[in-house]
């Protein structure tokens, strides 16, 4: 009974920051496209290393859904620094988590980690740019004068649609978002509340009393899981209450959101072997400098201590507050609508969709389709074309149905902006009236 309420506790204390955070998550994928990053994140010196981790700060992409956006600006021509330092700030924050850390980590912790975010990437790309200038800007002159960095394809106009962008930032923030995250937070909170319930608190200082020693030890349990940042902020605070340090905690923030096994991979694969060292050596160097620069901070200034948090059992009054109840209850439905892969709005769509006149019906197999963000981006794009009455994308076989007539070159133009492609597999005409 006690775990149930402690799981109940946690979701309630991150519920209202999170369903806030969803909401300028959905606004930011539709405000800022990937074509418009791309621009950004070519050229010479370091303005694309220092727009990159800007850009990546607030964006809600893990650890794995980053990956196919990192390939994807590779592809188009953004540099590996810029790239370095892109995959180093994305995963470690996004408007979502730097809310949800606030509610359950205060704000200290919130405030300190997206600036850790920003310094690491700047950290990372700069020394990559800096051993390996010549060649960045050797290869940045090819690309221009073959035209590898496309900008012709980014003047691509669309029909501004206000109540299209109002809703595919909802579908974005409340249901691809949270279907993206909704295994890894729920996993989270079930390892928090069986911490808190089931393990007696502060027995991490009967083994390890050394701050330094914890630190480097959630370093090497953080590096090859896969957590987002989300979900690592439920573990840290059971870590705390275990008797951790708060440095080793936000060691832990820093650490597993930032890396697993699966993108160090992608990292060398796209940007060779020397990235994955930089990109390693910066986030050990940052979780470690940066954690015990926090436990520092808490034992010299009271804004920054932060031990009160462990306390969780002992402020269950707070859960009754009437806010917290509503925001649970829909948060609650959007992750079992996640976690079952749910989606209302196809269905609504589908049950609405008028075909008063002869459509085209046109089934497209799409090249570089590899999540859920991806899919919610190919919507967004196809859509956006004039002459779509509809678009109906499936991640699982990597194909779209779209209603409408428009060309193949079309859809590849509108594609190859954000580095997918599509080839026809059925193309007919649906008709309505009643002919055989």
């Amino acid at each position: 009974m006690l775990f149930i309420y402690n799981f109940i506790f946690i979701l309630s204390e991150m519920a209202p920051y999170l369903l806030f955070g969803f909401l300028v998550a959905g606004i930011l994928s539709q405000l800022i496209p990937t074509s418009w990053v791309q621009r950004h994140l070519a050229g010479k010196g370091y303005s694309p290393i220092i727009k990159s981790a800007m850009i990546g700060v607030p964006l809600p992409l893990c650890s794995c859904g980053v990956i196919p956006v990192m390939a994807s600006l590779r592809k188009q021509g953004a540099n590996i620094p810029a790239m370095l330092s892109f995959i180093l700030s994305t995963p470690q924050t996004g408007v979502d988590s730097i809310l949800a850390t606030y509610a359950l980590l205060g704000l200290p912790m919130a405030i300190y980690r997206p600036f850790i975010a920003l310094i690491t990437a700047l950290l990372g790309g700069s020394i990559y740019y800096w051993t390996s200038k010549k060649d960045i800007e050797k290869e940045t002159d090819e690309l221009e004068k073959s035209n590898g960095i496309n900008n012709k394809d980014t003047n691509i106009k669309y029909e501004i649609n206000t109540i299209h962008i109002i809703s595919e930032s909802i579908h974005y923030g409340f249901i691809t978002l949270p279907r993206e995250i909704s295994r890894t937070l729920i996993f989270g909170i079930v390892i928090a509340s069986i911490i808190t319930t089931f393990i007696p608190p502060g027995i991490i200082t009967n083994f390890m009393n050394v701050g330094v020693l914890q630190i480097f030890m959630a370093i090497l349990v953080g590096i090859p899981i896969y957590v987002c940042a989300t979900a690592s902020i439920p573990v840290a605070l059971s870590l705390i209450y275990l008797g951790a340090s708060p440095g080793s905690a936000l060691a832990f923030l820093i650490a597993g959101p930032a890396t697993n096994i699966a993108t160090i991979s992608v990292v060398k694969q796209f940007l060779g072997k020397k990235a994955v060292i930089i990109y390693i050596l910066t986030m050990v160097f940052s979780a470690l400098f940066f954690g015990i620069t926090f436990d520092y901070l808490v034992n010299i200034y009271p804004f920054f201590n932060i031990s009160h948090i462990a306390h969780i059992q002992h402020s269950h009054e707070a859960f009754y507050n009437p806010i917290k109840v509503l925001s649970l209850l829909l948060f609650a439905l959007i992750l079992v609508l996640g976690l079952f892969n749910i989606d209302p709005w196809m269905y609504i769509k589908k049950r609405t969709k008028k075909s008063s006149q002869t459509d085209s019906y046109m089934k497209i197999k799409i090249n570089g389709m590899t999540c859920n963000h991806c899919a919610q981006k190919i919507t967004t794009l196809i859509k956006n074309i004039s002459n779509v009455v509809d678009i109906n994308v499936s991640l699982e076989d990597k194909t779209a149905i779209i209603y409408g007539n428009p060309s193949l070159e079309e859809i590849n133009r509108v594609l190859n902006t954000e580095g997918y492609s599509a080839e026809i597999i059925e193309d007919k005409i649906l008709c309505n009236c009643n002919c055989q």
